[in-house]
């Protein structure tokens, strides 16, 4: 008897919802907050719209006076845990959830940053199990910044990328599986603004480090308002990464040509 042949409909579906039952990839997603009540909101009913079960939720807050805390109690059945910290620093509150996770994977949200689909986490755990379980995977993202053009972040992962500054991915398009920590260590705090690029850097030059790219646009990141002042900082962090992970020569040339 002749095969079917899949109608259009399926071979669709079939690209952009993952095969059930969903692959058992214990996930957990740190939402780091301050005082950020409505985007944080934004964030969690992305989460709470994914079909995926294998997920712990920490939220790391860093001692919020407006009605955030009263908006994460709203979805407290979904959420693992929440944790206060003494002030905002972004990659100590990131590091602290690491601490805290129990998940073979973590991944981030930021408050205002959301999902695009139902199924961006079952399609990233079925990409992680067919992909031999990558000590780092990555979709593409949608990135916004208030006053300037939405962007996509999506590339290849490799040194000549890292070495012109660009970030293959954005933070919370990426699931880092939790003992990479312990290869490479945590987000640096020198880093405000470029944490995830040091990062990236560190892991290009573990050579047992193991990296995939999803070739799917899951996630919308609200990278907040424009300011001469963050991008000034982002210009000092990649100039200081870049010097010390991959030398002189090629922070100069990186000067150069930005």
């Amino acid at each position: 008897m002749k095969e079917r042949t899949a109608t259009w409909v399926e071979q669709v579906e079939k690209k952009f919802v993952p095969k059930e039952p969903f692959p058992i990839v214990d996930v957990t997603l740190i939402l780091p907050v301050y005082n950020c009540s409505e985007r944080a909101a934004i964030s969690l009913e992305s989460v709470r719209r994914q079909n995926y079960p294998h997920l712990e939720i920490i939220v790391i807050d860093a001692g919020s006076t407006d009605r955030t805390l009263d908006v994460i109690s709203s979805f407290a059945s979904m959420i693992t845990r929440i944790y206060t910290v003494t002030e905002y620093d972004l990659s100590e509150m990131m590091n602290c959830g690491i601490s805290l996770a129990s998940g073979k994977y973590i991944t981030f949200l930021f408050p205002g940053s959301f999902y695009l689909s139902s199924y961006a986490l079952p399609l990233m755990a079925e990409a992680v199990v067919e992909g031999g379980y990558p000590d780092l995977i990555y979709c593409g993202s949608i990135q916004k910044e208030i006053k300037r053009r939405a962007q996509l972040i999506q590339d290849s992962f490799n040194q000549s990328i890292l070495e012109r500054g660009r970030l293959p991915a954005t933070v919370v398009a990426i699931w880092f599986r939790t003992d990479l920590f312990a290869k490479i260590g945590k987000f640096d705090r020198y880093y405000k603004a470029r944490a995830v690029f040091d990062l990236f850097c560190r892991c290009s030059k573990e050579k047992k480090c193991t990296i995939q790219l999803v070739d799917r646009v899951l996630v919308d990141f609200d990278y907040g308002p424009f300011s001469y002042g963050k991008h000034l900082r982002i210009f000092k962090e990649t100039w200081h990464s870049i010097l010390t992970h991959f030398g002189f020569k090629k922070a100069i040339m990186w000067l150069i040509f930005n």
